[in-house]
């Protein structure tokens, strides 16, 4: 694991994420995970953009 920048605010420890949160939170499949969330914020986005719906 690289080293990462830590820093303190009002005495409270932070530590800058990696720009993964899940490889941060230890999961083995991580890139994965990230790639999918990017992908359905993508979808969602144009969905929204055209206006569509789910008539159930």
């Amino acid at each position: 694991m690289s080293k990462r920048k830590t820093r303190s605010i009002d005495g409270v420890e932070i530590h800058e994420g990696s720009g993964n949160v899940y490889a941060d939170l230890g999961y083995s499949n991580a890139d994965e995970m990230l790639v999918k969330a990017k992908l359905v914020s993508r979808i969602a986005d144009i969905v929204r953009d055209k206006g569509l719906t789910l008539d159930i």
